[in-house]
């Protein structure tokens, strides 16, 4: 029988792997657990009532009520162990603004895209001298190791001589996206790459003196991290066909302009 969607605040994979015993107790609940993080605003975050919300959250909450026959569970797991869930098994999807690009799909099944994310330069305010990829050679920017912004930095490298490096310093799996942007507005990295539309948000909550470079330096498709086999296909074909109607439908439009305050709507 379907049932309202379930949340849990979990952080680790031990009370992960005990919510999912839980819950394969009762066979006929067909309980897809997803993974999250709950600090990437306005995307997934914890409210003032510490419930996940955002676009995200909001997202999978319309699977769940389209999606007969099935629970969706959402588990704040955080980046890392979101991504270690999917590939042990224990969770069935990963919904956390996951780019799509030629990396990922050599491990992982995706989705249609249900969303269009961009790419921008996040810098100190005032800054006059970073506005391009190119004025990033030399200078120390900080990225979370395997995200798509970090990406973006190494494939500069690659493409770059020694003498035109951007400078990446990693950050630990136990900083937050606000500490990224807060090394920034510190000065003890250059600039950052981030999503503008989560930056924007953190910096109006927090009063960060930073500027987010308006053009940005690349988009990409977002949609739903599965495992790359027979289960996650069989998952992609029910959601497919729902991602389309609410695409259709205009859903994914209204929840768009409601988080983000903009159509970041992917072209069909």
């Amino acid at each position: 029988m379907k049932g309202k969607i379930r949340g849990f605040v979990l952080f680790g994979i031990v009370a992960l792997t005990a919510a999912i015993a839980a819950g394969a107790a009762d066979a006929a609940d067909k309980v897809l657990y997803v993974g999250t993080q709950n600090d990437y605003p306005p995307f997934t975050f914890l409210d003032k009532n510490d419930e996940l919300d955002g676009f995200d959250i909001a997202f999978v909450k319309e699977l769940d009520k389209r999606l007969d026959g099935y629970v969706i569970e959402i588990l704040p797991l955080g980046w890392d162990n979101s991504f270690v869930g999917l590939e042990t098994g224990r969770i069935q999807m990963v919904v956390d603004q996951v780019a799509v690009n030629p990396v990922r799909e050599e491990t992982y099944l995706f989705t249609r895209p249900y969303f269009t994310a961009q790419s921008s330069i996040i810098v100190k305010k005032g800054r006059t001298d970073i506005k391009t990829m190119d004025d990033l050679q030399g200078k120390a920017v900080e990225a979370f190791a395997g995200d798509s912004y970090s990406l973006i930095a190494e494939d500069y490298n690659a493409s770059h001589g020694p003498a035109e490096q951007i400078k990446i310093q990693y950050a630990g799996s136990n900083i937050s996206t606000a500490e990224n942007l807060l090394a920034v507005a510190a000065g003890k990295v250059d600039a950052v790459i981030n999503d503008p539309v989560m930056s924007h948000a953190v910096i109006k909550e927090q009063g960060l003196e930073l500027d987010v470079i308006p053009s940005p330096v690349q988009s990409d498709p977002i949609a739903v991290a599965l495992s790359k086999n027979a289960a996650g296909q069989e998952i992609k074909a029910l959601i497919d066909p729902i991602i389309e109607e609410m695409l259709t439908d205009g859903t994914l439009k209204a929840l768009s302009e409601k988080w983000t305050e903009s159509d970041y709507v992917p072209q069909r």
